[in-house]
């Protein structure tokens, strides 16, 4: 998160696209928390933030909608069957709004739904406009968490950092115990 602050703080508006693209969700927190410092426009966040958005969603779209003869060539090696191709294409056809919206909120586990938008030739347009509306909405959320809470990452990293050190003393602990124990035992046979 600190390099991503400290690239927005420098560059600002420059690499807002493309890390928004990359990394959207603490893109849009990051800069919640730049509009908060005034380092930032809401306006001009909120544009980027659905324009980058957009084009990751149209990208996986198009990856779906051209690489669906490579998948049905070549996908039998990952689990993809036609069977499983038929199942999908069947509550696409009935369910798409839902499935793009979920593919949409479960963010990267949802790519796969997006791809399988585009393989099952949803129509695009439906599918943009509901990318957006979620786009729009969870990016507000985003940007506000971002307002408000931004600057305790901060505290949130201290004790994050307390936590990990912590953990790996306890870890270390554990197998220097579980070592010495094996090793007795082999030392009893």
């Amino acid at each position: 998160m600190n390099d991503i602050l400290h690239l927005l703080q420098t560059y600002n508006y420059l690499l807002l696209f493309p890390l928004a693209i990359i990394g959207g969700v603490v893109t849009a927190i990051v800069c919640g928390f730049l509009i908060s410092l005034h380092q930032f426009n809401f306006l001009p966040v909120m544009a980027i933030i659905l324009a980058a958005d957009t084009t990751g969603d149209t990208i996986f779209y198009m990856i779906g909608r051209w690489g669906m003869k490579l998948i049905e060539k070549y996908g039998y090696r990952i689990g993809i069957t036609k069977e499983k191709i038929d199942k999908a294409t069947e509550f696409f056809n009935l369910h798409h709004r839902k499935a793009v919206y979920l593919s949409k909120m479960a963010m990267a586990i949802g790519i796969v739904g997006l791809i399988a938008a585009g393989c099952l030739r949803v129509n695009f347009w439906r599918y943009l406009l509901i990318c957006l509306t979620v786009t729009f909405f969870r990016s507000i959320i985003l940007v506000g968490i971002g307002y408000f809470f931004g600057n305790a990452y901060h505290q949130i990293e201290k004790m994050l950092n307390v936590y990990v050190a912590w953990f790996t003393v306890a870890i270390l602990l554990i197998a220097a115990v579980w070592l010495i124990n094996r090793l007795r035992k082999k030392a009893i046979k």
